[in-house]
């Protein structure tokens, strides 16, 4: 079966997380996605293979109305580049003979290696 709108004319829901599309340029992928007329709402990387901003995305694709879970309103009104509904949050595990200080490092670094908004390359951790 093909991936078009008219084999799927009524999807509204596409989910391509994870899927590396790399054999598509962004530009393709963009107006493909465009011709599916009740496609709303979207779950991607981003960065991924629709480009590098939930901002750019929803410009390129006025008929979206949801990204990750989050609608475009609060995209639009927060200025949000990246956003990502999938992260759950990891919590520390303590153990009771640590000292305070080591958990709270320990706590720390978890919350850096989880959350941090750089990849590799722009990350120093030496300082840390």
């Amino acid at each position: 079966m093909e991936f078009s709108p008219s084999c799927l004319p009524s999807l509204s829901y596409l989910n391509i997380r994870g899927n590396p599309l790399e054999q598509n340029s962004v530009s393709d992928l963009l107006d493909l996605l465009r011709r599916f007329p009740c496609l709303r709402s979207l779950e991607v990387d981003i960065p991924g293979p629709l480009g590098g901003s939930a901002i750019e995305i929803l410009e390129s694709l006025p008929n979206i109305s949801e990204i990750n879970g989050i609608s475009a309103s609060k995209i639009l009104e927060s200025g949000k580049h990246v956003i990502d509904s999938v992260l759950l949050p990891r919590l520390p595990e303590w153990n009771p003979d640590e000292p305070i200080h080591d958990r709270i490092i320990s706590a720390m670094w978890l919350y850096l290696m989880t959350y941090r908004l750089a990849d590799e390359e722009k990350l120093d951790e030496t300082s840390v």
